[in-house]
């Protein structure tokens, strides 16, 4: 699992496997909670997960 800052976003990127942690209300809320603790004012979850190398997938190859 990995959160990436985007100014007041916490985007979320998990493995297969930690999609099914989000299903819990009372996990997401404490999630949710400690982020906007840390400053946060949304929190996503990235639906295509965690890949490596995926920062690169706005670059544009000249």
């Amino acid at each position: 699992m990995r959160v990436r800052s985007h100014n007041n976003v916490a985007r979320i990127k998990t493995d297969e496997n930690g999609f099914d942690i989000f299903n819990n209300k009372i996990i997401r809320e404490e999630i949710y909670n400690k982020s906007r603790d840390l400053g946060f004012i949304y929190v996503s979850i990235d639906i295509l997960g965690y890949r490596t190398g995926n920062m690169n997938e706005t670059i544009k190859s000249s």
